[in-house]
């Protein structure tokens, strides 16, 4: 593996961070202002999604060239896709397995991240 992709891992992983706490914070910010909570929810998904789209694209892969009503629609897909693979994937965990709900999400957790991350990079190296 090369420094350069090593560092784009890293970056991508900081990014995932920072989204976790955008999604968190507009979450709590507006289940606390009255907003039923799957709005609340899904507005925060939203927030973190974005906030990804713009940082991944900038910072991680530096494809600030690529852009377009298209790449958004495939990023927020890959989004899409990797929240099913983290739900399904915790979901069968806990419930065939009878795995812990907490130790199903984060054993879960790397699958659906390797998965995101050869997409995005995928859609920001190769648009």
């Amino acid at each position: 593996m090369t420094r350069i992709e090593l560092m784009r891992i890293v970056r991508f992983g900081v990014v995932g961070v920072s989204n976790t706490l955008v999604t968190l914070i507009v979450d709590i910010l507006l289940t606390r202002a009255g907003v039923p909570i799957p709005i609340a929810a899904a507005s925060g998904f939203a927030a973190g999604a974005a906030n990804g789209y713009r940082l991944n694209r900038a910072w991680t892969f530096h494809a600030t060239g690529v852009h377009g009503t298209s790449v958004v629609v495939r990023y927020v897909a890959i989004q899409a896709l990797g929240a099913a693979i983290s739900a399904g994937g915790a979901a069968a965990l806990a419930d065939l397995l009878a795995v812990a709900r907490i130790a199903a999400e984060i054993s879960a957790l790397p699958v659906a991240t390797a998965m995101t991350y050869m997409l995005t990079r995928h859609l920001f190296l190769t648009a």
